[in-house]
């Protein structure tokens, strides 16, 4: 007796049985040739992008002011004949935008859900002119404690719409890029938001738009609605707690959670600060900005060559390769801490140039990649929010607790702090090695196919489908039988 099979409707079924479904639709298009094919979603995606030039704005120059003689004077205090930023007032201010970013992600994550991505941003954007106003003015108040106490409000406020504002980028930048450009540009398009709520017409003139001549835009809305219908058929309302619940949510979750924090583990709040931290060291103020400008602009190099390694070799390969060599760069800058002089100074100042830049290469960029494409579609804000929400947590730690260690008032390892930052590196080497798939040029139902079967992490990349995925009807069905 033959079995009846669940009635499908074809208008929610993606037939992955050929191994081309791997690029999706859009069939595999190399990055130099995406580009051209895309040029108006590239320019508006990297328009969108200026925002996250807050968040390193924040993370280096704002951080590093600590480092200015003229600022140590107005806020520091003397320690032995040199000024100093005290180390419970310089973890304060470093835990202060990591805090906030807790508090803006959470917020960010639900807000974009109810008022809209374009509203999250004008809002973001709103406050952060508040918040540099408050920065900018807490010197001249003649109590020293208030203007600490008010430098302190203002990087809060800064962390709240940095939160907000990276939330809702890195969620659209899962949501409606090309599958050969997800890794290279984190985007900011409208189209999701109308196709959600369910403005087909807009959201087509919107793509026209963006689309060359000689591209079929309302395939692509098309294509858009299929997938947001899919997973609305599994969805009623969706909450934080979603995010947790089920096997595959809970694995996704923790995946977007560690590609999050993963920044903490090559040493990026250390490097952020490493202006100052190389005056602990030994060495000058005017030659800790200029090292620190250099490692700026071979961060900048690398990570404009990540747009291609991104995608030539993938994500997971990327991360373990740079985070194996943060720890052994870390490591040899410890046993150099070991030892004092001229040349222990200049090969600090070095070595963090060139963690920058290895890490620039490889897991800086992909851990946001990760993190971006992790989750499912409807709950990626959420998940998003719930990442930067432990982005935040992880920041704010090694905020708190590096002065304690480095600064010459507390603990006074200086430069033999390579040897902390060399354990973290190993400890997310390990964890990356067991959890982190590869899921380059994988699609979102493939992506979905593949936690739904609770694949080992090391399979993700030579897996293949040989189903026919119907979310339409929740069935599954060889695309082999007859």
């Amino acid at each position: 007796m033959q079995e009846s099979t669940p009635k499908r409707s074809e208008e929610f079924v993606e037939d992955v049985s050929s191994p081309d479904t791997n690029t999706s639709s859009q069939g595999y298009v190399p990055l130099w040739h995406s580009l051209k094919k895309w040029p108006k979603v590239v320019g508006y995606n990297l328009a969108l992008s200026s925002a996250i030039l807050l968040y390193g704005y924040d993370l280096v120059i704002v951080a590093n002011v600590s480092s200015m003689p003229a600022f140590q004077h107005r806020f520091g205090a003397e320690l032995n004949g040199k000024y100093i930023i005290p180390s419970e007032w310089l973890s304060l201010w470093n835990a202060a935008s990591p805090i906030g970013m807790m508090v803006g992600a959470i917020i960010g994550g639900y807000y974009q859900d109810r008022g809209g991505r374009r509203l999250s941003l004008a809002t973001g954007s709103f406050l952060s002119a508040v918040a540099g106003v408050v920065i900018y003015l807490c010197d001249l108040h003649p109590n020293m404690d208030s203007r600490r106490g008010l430098f302190l409000t203002g990087k809060l406020l800064q962390g709240v719409t940095i939160g907000m504002l990276l939330c809702m980028i890195q969620t659209y930048m899962s949501e409606v890029l090309p599958i050969v450009l997800r890794g290279p540009i984190i985007a900011f398009l409208p189209i999701f938001t109308l196709l959600d709520g369910e403005q087909f017409e807009k959201a087509l003139k919107m793509q026209c738009k963006l689309d060359t001549g000689d591209m079929d835009s309302a395939k692509t809305i098309e294509d858009l609605q299929t997938s947001i219908k899919a997973e609305e058929e599994e969805r009623e309302t969706q909450t934080y707690s979603d995010c947790f619940k089920g096997r595959a949510n809970r694995r996704r979750t923790f995946i977007v959670c560690f590609a999050s924090a993963l920044p903490q583990f090559f040493g990026l709040q250390l490097l952020a600060s490493a202006s100052y931290f190389m005056q602990m060291v030994g060495m000058s103020a005017t030659n800790s900005l200029i090292f620190l400008i250099l490692g700026i602009g071979l961060g900048l190099i690398a990570n404009g060559v990540s747009l291609f390694t991104l995608n030539a070799l993938g994500r997971r390969i990327l991360i373990l390769w740079t985070l194996g060599a943060a720890f052994v760069l870390w490591l040899a800058l410890g046993i150099a801490g070991c030892f004092t002089g001229v040349v222990t100074i200049w090969y600090t100042a070095v070595s963090m140039m060139v963690i920058t830049m290895v890490c620039g290469l490889g897991i800086w960029p992909a851990s946001h990649v990760v993190a971006a494409e992790t989750s499912e579609l409807t709950l990626r804000s959420k998940s998003q929010g719930v990442g930067w929400f432990v982005s935040g947590v992880a920041t704010g730690v090694f905020s708190i607790i590096l002065p304690y260690i480095y600064n010459p008032d507390s603990g006074n390892l200086r430069g033999k702090t390579g040897f902390v930052m060399a354990a973290f590196a190993a400890i997310g080497y390990i964890i990356t090695w067991f959890t982190i798939p590869e899921m380059k040029d994988r699609s979102p139902m493939e992506i979905d196919r593949m936690f739904a079967l609770n694949l080992p992490t090391r399979d993700f990349k030579t897996w293949k489908s040989d189903v026919v995925i119907d979310r339409g009807a929740n069935a599954l069905k060889q695309a082999t039988e007859a």
